[in-house]
């Protein structure tokens, strides 16, 4: 992976050196880093693959018999978001290596080296990963959609009100994006490929899992406010919302959800760019 970023992304920025870079420059140069490396081709294809295959796997688990008759569970407008679970760990992956893979190769201090106020690195890194999660996310989400559907054939439909049917289908796009920044900003402290992917992946598959799942109303009440938890309301029907509610201690709207979600990111942004700007390279 090396081999395939250094020399190029190292020429780009060599012929930026006796002029101004400026942000769009910036974005510019992560943009050409981020496709120079062949894993990310890799990653957004495994992506695209995985939310298609849970959509189309989707319909053989969620169907009901109502009078000997196979009824639909929920509206085909989930089909792109129930394997967003399995989708983030692949993002995060994605949006992790754009940071690290900087500083396992010493391009790091070529980069700064260029823009030494370093802030605006950190910016164009989440414009760039948020930018390709999203287009990822879009095509991944219209595959899975249309695999549900040609799997199901009639038995599924879009029957929910034409507002949360949108909700639906913009939640994924804007779910991924917010998962990949924060990667974005765990990476940029961390600095460790392995580190990262740790704490991003022990948080989310373990201690939110945790304390979404034990029957102990006081760690129900802190993992309803804990990132995955919180913004993956979004990806769900009043119905499943409204159901939840009966056994969990607290339930989050789906957009006061991911506004919480939104928050963390925000958060860990700010720790990254501090963080960036105080410690050497």
């Amino acid at each position: 992976m090396s081999a395939v970023v250094a020399p190029r992304a190292t020429a780009d920025f060599g012929a930026w050196s006796h002029a101004r870079v400026g942000f769009a420059g910036v974005v510019g140069a992560e943009w050409g880093k981020l496709w120079a490396l062949r894993s990310t081709w890799g990653i957004c294809v495994a992506a695209v693959v995985a939310q298609t295959v849970v959509g189309g796997l989707a319909p053989m688990t969620t169907t009901a018999i109502e009078n000997d008759v196979p009824v639909a569970a929920f509206d085909a407008a989930r089909f792109p978001v129930i394997g967003l679970s399995i989708v983030q760990l692949v993002v995060l992956v994605l949006a992790v290596l754009t940071v690290t893979s900087e500083y396992s190769t010493g391009l790091a201090r070529t980069t700064y080296a260029v823009v030494p106020a370093r802030r605006p690195v950190l910016w164009a890194k989440v414009v760039v990963v948020t930018a390709t999660t999203t287009l990822v996310s879009v095509v991944g989400g219209a595959a899975a959609l249309g695999a549900g559907l040609a799997v199901s054939g009639d038995l599924y439909g879009f029957g929910l009100d034409g507002t949360q049917t949108l909700r639906l289908l913009v939640s994924g796009p804007l779910y991924l994006a917010a998962v990949a920044a924060l990667g974005v900003g765990v990476a940029t402290m961390v600095r460790s490929t392995a580190g990262s992917l740790g704490l991003l992946f022990g948080e989310l598959l373990v201690v939110e899992t945790l304390l979404t799942s034990l029957s102990i109303p006081a760690l129900q009440r802190i993992g309803a406010f804990l990132p995955q938890t919180a913004g993956l309301q979004l990806t769900r029907a009043d119905a499943e919302i409204a159901a939840a509610r009966e056994y969990s201690t607290v339930v989050l709207t789906p957009w006061a959800g991911f506004a919480i979600l939104v928050g963390w990111v925000v958060l860990c942004l700010v720790a990254a760019s501090m963080t960036l700007s105080r410690r050497d390279v």
